[in-house]
């Protein structure tokens, strides 16, 4: 997975792309600033670990935070089971960002649940997991 910054002009601000994570399984990224770093969350899409919500810091000056792009950045959600964590979005509020996705516990694909996590001071700091939907995430 790759990512360019864009200037407020439209023009990039990278020569080369910056490599987030390798793999062909990372999908649906979504992107934010949270005032410091871009966050980078996105959903490995596999069969076995590591799959989940994952997630990674760029600096603004373009640099890998959390690792290098093999590790697939930090794991924000794994499930033990067949549960498929998917569509991972950013919030940004006034000072915190929130991190939610769906969480698919059965098969038919018909029953889906909303989970999140608040990224204060991120990666020390997570929030708990929370649920975000009137079904329980866990």
């Amino acid at each position: 997975m790759w990512a360019t910054r864009i200037e407020q002009d439209g023009t990039p601000s990278d020569l080369e792309p910056i490599s987030i994570a390798t793999g062909d399984a990372n999908v649906s990224p979504t992107v934010a600033f949270d005032g410091t770093n871009h966050f980078v969350a996105w959903e490995v899409e596999a069969f076995s670990p590591p799959f989940g919500i994952h997630a990674a810091r760029v600096s603004p000056l373009g640099e890998l935070l959390d690792g290098p792009p093999s590790a697939l950045g930090l794991t924000i959600d794994e499930p033990g089971d067949a549960t498929l964590l998917s569509r991972p979005s950013i919030l940004r509020g006034a000072a915190n960002l929130l991190l939610a996705w769906v969480v698919n516990k059965e098969i038919s694909g018909q029953h889906k649940d909303l989970a999140g996590a608040p990224c204060r001071d991120f990666p020390r700091g997570w929030g708990r997991l929370l649920e975000l939907s009137d079904n329980p995430v866990g």
